[in-house]
Parts: C-alpha cells; sequence; structure tokens
C-alpha cells in the first residue's frame, strides 16, 4: 500500500510508464481469480492519475 500512495500523495506524486503484455492479462496463475481481478482494477484505476501514462 506504502509503494501504491506514492502516485498519489499531494505536492509530488511520482510518474509511472507501465507497459502490460496482452498474455499477461490472459494468464491463469493466480490461486484465487478475485486477487488477479482487483490486481488488475487497481491498475486501471492508477491509470485515471494525471501522472500515470498506460
Amino acid at each position: 500500500m506504502a509503494r501504491q500512495a506514492v502516485l498519489s500523495r499531494p505536492g509530488s506524486p511520482l510518474e509511472l510508464w507501465a507497459i502490460i503484455h496482452e498474455a499477461a492479462l490472459h494468464q491463469r496463475v493466480a490461486i484465487r481469480p478475485a486477487t488477479m481481478r482487483e490486481q488488475l482494477r487497481r491498475l486501471l484505476d492508477a491509470a485515471e492519475l494525471p501522472n500515470v501514462t498506460a
């Protein structure tokens, strides 16, 4: 959570550039699919920030 917080901290959020290969989205390696879904949702939410390029 602390690492995620640096993207939205007031004053000087870090910039993030992320490239996710399509194959990573199709992998079914998670023990809990809900966990993978939550992680992808967090990435989508982060992509809405002005300092994140995805």
